[in-house]
């Protein structure tokens, strides 16, 4: 058989009559003077998973139209198929696909793997106890078409401590910057009143304070923020670089995430995560912002504090004050839990309720807004900075910035040393020594509803 180009077109449109290579001897009922050539053939249709009308197949025949049962063992089946076909004898022209059952799927590029690895061991690190390698990883391995899926890391932040309202930093805030290291920081409540300024502000600058404890020079300050817990699988927190859950779903996190998140005393704070885990660091500084509160109940409690003149609310008031950023908790003791691992601050339309990270059930404090004031954290002379957000690639930090930060770094020191009972050595480097001494002196002093 000359198998040529011809020889196929041919076949494939069934121009049997010029092909001598396939005549066959008439059938017994034929008129034995014809003259025309007869040829075999045999076709197999298969219909892969489309429904067709049986008689419609049938319609579409010429001649013997067979149907195959293949049954449950198709495999069985096709040899006999095949087997058949091979009885039939003569020459033969089968156009079948020849595919195996199971793909094999495509791996990764044995070469390429090598080549990875041959150059994170050239051009990588040493080390990996401070998550170094994830610092030096993220810009090596993300391209301009394939951006990360992990949490932001934020390298800019214009604001220090000393950027807060004077009454909120010296009646509220101090009392819990001495232990942001072992407690986290649950922010609540009203909507632009400054809880993501407040918690990136005490996060940016206790990255700073780590850094420099650690003579870390090479780190830049940063934070890590998400939406979403799977985002922090990738992107750890670490101790100089906290961690802050903002404007997230709290309400629908469980009781095991909470309880690890925001507890950065915690050995082994492993949270599950789809298909993997999220790992936070001990000692790695973590926040929560939330909306959701009761706002009927803090108008009630108002009315009651304004009424007694004592501004303070029962510790199941404030639970439930708080139960709609907490509405996944179910159990009593787990909020107990989360309530020991956190201080709390809930902004709200009247003023700030605030608590420290306690297992007891004391009264809750309160600090009312000042009248004719904004009701914002942030202090009014501050405000201008906020315009960094319209072009943040060309703003510079205000001509105070860096004076703020020695402040605000010392402020942490002095909190620091005193909460684990330890004298603060060293000559101070505040702008003001004697403001700052009559600030910690008045912050023990004052009563949140005099100010």
């Amino acid at each position: 058989v000359d198998v040529s180009q011809n020889f196929f077109e041919e076949t494939k449109g069934a121009i049997y009559h010029a092909n001598d290579h396939f005549a066959s001897s008439p059938p017994p009922d034929c008129d034995p003077a014809t003259t025309d050539s007869y040829v075999h053939i045999f076709k197999h249709v298969y219909l892969h998973r489309n429904k067709a009308n049986a008689k419609d197949c049938i319609d579409m025949c010429f001649g013997l139209a067979l149907k195959f049962d293949w049954g449950t063992h198709t495999r069985l089946a096709l040899m006999a198929l095949t087997y058949m076909m091979d009885k039939m004898g003569g020459k033969q022209i089968r156009d079948l696909v020849v595919q195996p059952k199971f793909e094999k799927k495509a791996t990764i590029d044995e070469d390429a793997r090598k080549a990875g690895y041959r150059f994170i061991r050239e051009h990588g690190l040493q080390a990996n106890n401070v998550n170094q390698f994830m610092e030096w990883s993220s810009p090596h391995s993300t391209t301009i078409h394939a951006e990360d899926k992990i949490a932001k890391t934020l390298e800019y932040w214009p604001f220090t401590l000393k950027s807060m309202t004077g009454w909120f930093f010296d009646g509220i805030l101090v009392h819990m910057l001495g232990s942001i290291s072992q407690h986290g920081i649950t922010w609540i409540g009203k909507t632009r009143t400054g809880k993501s300024l407040g918690s990136k502000t005490v996060a940016f600058c206790q990255s700073k304070y780590e850094i420099e404890q650690a003579d870390r020079d090479a780190l830049s300050p940063a934070i890590v923020t998400a939406k979403h817990l799977d985002f922090f699988k990738s992107e750890p927190a670490s101790k100089f670089k906290p961690a802050i859950f903002d404007d997230d779903m709290l309400q629908k996190m469980d009781a095991s995430f909470l309880k690890a998140f925001l507890n950065p005393s915690e050995e082994d704070a492993t949270v599950w995560a789809r298909y993997s885990s999220a790992y936070f660091e001990q000692g790695a500084g973590r926040q929560a912002c939330n909306n959701p509160y009761d706002q009927e109940c803090d108008k009630d409690m108002y009315r009651k504090m304004q009424a007694s003149g004592i501004w303070e609310i029962k510790h199941e008031n404030f639970v439930k004050l708080i139960q709609q950023s907490f509405a996944s908790i179910d159990e009593t003791e787990d909020m107990d839990a989360i309530l020991a691992r956190t201080h709390m601050i809930i902004i709200t339309d009247f003023g700030i309720y605030w608590r420290l990270a306690s297992s007891s059930k004391n009264d809750v404090k309160f600090v009312s807004w000042q009248q004719d004031e904004p009701k914002d954290l942030l202090a009014p002379a501050e405000k201008p900075i906020s315009a960094y957000k319209k072009n943040p690639h060309r703003h510079s930090p205000p001509e105070s910035f860096q004076q703020d930060m020695i402040w605000s770094l010392e402020v942490l020191h002095f909190f620091t040393a005193y909460s684990r009972g330890k004298p603060s050595r060293g000559r101070s480097q505040f702008v003001d020594e004697a403001c700052f001494r009559h600030t910690t002196t008045t912050t023990t002093n004052r009563t949140p509803h005099t100010r």
